[in-house]
């Protein structure tokens, strides 16, 4: 009896340690991975437009952003961003707007165009300055197809929905000549307009900033990738470690083309792995390094670049070690804050695992 409680225990800790484990990658791989960000920071900033008539700055309905089409109306949304940190003619390599749901209502599906507004300095929106009158639009259009509804976040704990590829409305922007130099300062502009061919309800729901009741702070995020290594939301991941081999995992939110690079000292590559070219932004990469020595420290760094584009960049050395023999005793540290509950604002919870 003793014996079995003893195992029930062991296999308890084993298990919280398991999941320690797991949740300190993923929260290593989330501050790596931070993009840089922009939020709405005035009430008169983000708003919805009826039926390209009626702007409702603090929201259509409670506080609420409405896009998408409602029988004989159609929401329109537009949002301006202060972006003090980018500079004119500057190209930025992936940009994305996260959207803190509220739910939705599709029946079948809601097509939205996403633009942005040539101006160098905009600013702000009221009635007369609603989305559909901010011109001109941007060359660049986006079109983003909803099928399915989206669900929303639990009290305070915010659910983040993403856009599809804005880049080239970004740069578009960007390349003013004078960008930034208004009065305004470095702000721009992102509508979202209605194109659904349906007289159903075919919308979406999020969340719009409010100054005086803050329920969540960034409802609305510009999310910018400047290079191409700032796309791997998914860095380098040792998974796999065998006496002779290992792989390293990575997720980007391009298509790139990548390889490894390795050795056993630092600095000296003698080996590289087989080229992975065209490695889609939809699905995982897995890179083997095979052949290897057991019970040795490896020193490798990964080589990417852009899908289609010509020159690879290096990226900063790392290190891995392969199996170690049998009763090898080694020492290893694990670090975790004990209120895990608390860390939305990483715009992800967990439970508490204490």
């Amino acid at each position: 009896m003793r014996q079995d409680v003893l195992i029930m225990v062991s296999f308890k800790i084993l298990n919280k340690l398991f999941l320690l484990v797991l949740l300190f990658l993923m929260l290593v791989s989330v501050v790596n991975a931070m993009p840089y960000r922009s939020t709405i920071t005035e009430d008169s900033d983000d708003g919805t437009e009826v039926s390209q008539s009626l702007w409702y700055g603090g929201g259509f309905e409670s506080s609420l952003n409405y896009l998408g089409s409602n029988f004989n109306d159609k929401y329109d949304v537009g949002f301006r961003f202060h972006l003090n940190d980018l500079n004119q003619g500057e190209t930025v390599e992936y940009a994305r707007l996260r959207l803190a749901s509220f739910g939705s209502n599709i029946s079948s599906s809601a097509r939205l165009v996403i633009e942005g507004v040539l101006q160098e300095s905009p600013t702000t929106f009221f009635q007369i300055e609603r989305p559909s009158q901010k011109n001109p639009k941007t060359n660049n259009k986006i079109i983003w197809e909803i099928n399915e509804n989206w669900d929303k976040g639990v009290g305070y704990l915010p659910l983040y929905l993403s856009s599809p590829d804005i880049t080239p409305i970004i740069n578009e922007i960007l390349a003013l000549q004078n960008w930034g130099n208004g009065s305004e300062g470095k702000t721009l502009i992102i509508t979202i307009r209605d194109e659904t061919n349906s007289t159903n309800e075919e919308y979406v729901v999020f969340d719009d900033f409010n100054s005086s009741n803050p329920s969540i702070t960034s409802p609305v995020i510009l999310e910018i990738y400047r290079n191409t290594y700032d796309t791997f939301v998914g860095k380098e991941l040792l998974g796999r470690v065998t006496n002779d081999s290992v792989t390293i995992n990575l997720y980007s939110l391009i298509d790139t083309d990548v390889y490894v690079e390795y050795g056993t000292s630092p600095g000296n590559y003698i080996y590289q792995t087989n080229y992975y070219l065209g490695q889609s932004s939809e699905k995982p990469i897995e890179i083997v390094l095979e052949n290897l020595d057991p019970n040795t420290q490896y020193y490798y760094r990964l080589m990417y670049k852009k899908a289609g584009t010509n020159i690879y960049t290096a990226g900063k050395e790392k290190t891995f070690h392969t199996q170690r023999p049998r009763d090898y005793v080694f020492s290893f540290a694990i670090q975790a804050d004990e209120h895990i509950q608390n860390m939305h604002k990483l715009h992800f919870s967990v439970q508490n695992l204490y």
